[in-house]
């Protein structure tokens, strides 16, 4: 429904805002009326919008780890378990 509330907003028919979201019509219906789509579908009609400028929120980077140095690299080898003899 708020897709569809902002459709209206912006002055969009069905169609063009199909067109502009990159969804096949019958789709967009379908989704804007019974709320049944992808997520693919959803994420096109945000971006129609000009609503995705958090979404990176979602997925959040790695915190970036410290590089080990040669030596620590080294000491962590030589801390492994030693392997069976055959």
């Amino acid at each position: 429904m708020r897709v569809r509330r902002e459709r209206k907003k912006a002055g969009l028919s069905q169609a063009e805002f199909a067109v502009a979201a990159g969804i096949a019509l019958r789709t967009y219906k379908r989704f804007e009326t019974h709320g049944q789509g992808t997520l693919e579908t959803f994420l096109r009609a945000l971006k129609a919008l000009g609503h995705t400028r958090n979404l990176f929120l979602l997925f959040p980077l790695p915190l970036p780890t410290r590089k080990l140095s040669l030596e620590e690299r080294i000491e962590a080898i030589a801390r492994r378990p030693k392997p069976p003899s055959l």
